[in-house]
């Protein structure tokens, strides 16, 4: 009778136990695979707000600092003095500001850029500060000059002196912000020349008389740069996007690839601050009108624009 019961009972319960067991396992497996694949996708919905979030402030912090480029530029507006040279570094300065504007403007909105930019924005503001407080100094001499005609001469003369020494050292200081082992450009500047027949060279901003472009710049001051040999390479697109002066021949290296270059000079870099000028020439072909951009390289990087607009 026990031998019949035992064999109506298709699973023994030693399999029925392994069985269940297998089962309660694959039910754990399953659920912790669900719990892994909400969290998995919760994490990546959030990390993509938040680099929503990101790229958004990045954007609104980029457009903060051209907003305020802007209106520093046109604080310069309509500052004239007698005194010249002050007068130059007035306008030096605003056209430093505007290619400043141009490049954060044309900038992709990285975080490190953004913080250069924000002190180089800071320093401006204060060599702004020290320029127009010369200026009214200036201003408010020039009225005491004319009840006191005695030493007029004299105290313009000391006046001018001071004026002249202290924006130097303004355009020294703009020099020495972000130092790094990369070469810094400033006052970068193209213009068109018309050169004589005895050599005289004068600026133009006109297309029919152009010979050349002069490119001038100023090579920052920086200890971290090594002493030594520096070519300076400059690249002109044309109004047609054709590179100005270039052949198969005149070719340097950027991050590995090869370009070609408009001109090149070179110098030797001591550390210290150093005034710079190319020649491009046109190769005998006419200039003709419209916009022109310049680029600067050296140490196989890019280091500045600017543009040049001949009518």
């Amino acid at each position: 009778m026990a031998e019949e019961l035992n064999s109506g009972n298709n699973t023994p319960p030693q399999k029925s136990y392994e069985k269940a067991e297998k089962d309660h396992k694959l039910k754990t497996l399953v659920w912790l695979f669900g719990a892994l694949l909400v969290a998995s996708i919760a994490y990546i919905a959030y990390s993509f707000n938040e680099n929503k979030e990101n790229q958004e402030y990045l954007m609104q912090q980029k457009q903060e600092i051209v907003g305020e480029l802007a209106r520093m530029e046109h604080q310069y507006d309509g500052v004239t003095l007698d005194n010249d040279s002050l007068n130059t570094k007035l306008l030096e300065q605003q056209e430093r500001i505007s290619g400043l504007r141009d490049s954060v403007d044309r900038m992709k909105a990285y975080p490190y850029l953004l913080r250069k930019y924000k002190k180089l924005v800071e320093t401006m503001k204060k060599e702004k500060r020290q320029l127009f407080l010369l200026a009214d100094s200036l201003d408010r001499m020039n009225q005491i000059l004319v009840t006191q005609r005695d030493d007029a001469e004299q105290k313009l003369q000391e006046q001018t002196i001071m004026s002249e020494k202290l924006a130097d050292q303004n355009v020294e200081l703009a020099k020495k912000v972000e130092q790094s082992a990369v070469i810094e450009l400033f006052n970068l500047k193209a213009e068109g020349v018309k050169v004589s027949s005895s050599g005289k060279i004068r600026p133009t901003s006109r297309a029919r008389r152009t010979d050349k472009v002069r490119v001038c710049m100023t090579i920052g001051r920086n200890k971290l740069t090594e002493v030594g040999d520096k070519t300076i390479f400059v690249r002109i697109a044309t109004p047609s996007n054709a590179l100005l002066g270039s052949n198969l021949g005149n070719t340097f290296t950027v991050g590995g690839e090869s370009m070609n270059y408009s001109a090149k000079t070179s110098i030797y870099y001591e550390q210290d601050a150093l005034d710079v000028c190319v020649f491009v020439d046109g190769f005998g072909e006419e200039f003709t009108k419209g916009v022109y951009l310049v680029a600067v390289y050296a140490d196989d990087k890019f280091i500045g624009e600017t543009e040049l607009l001949l009518k």
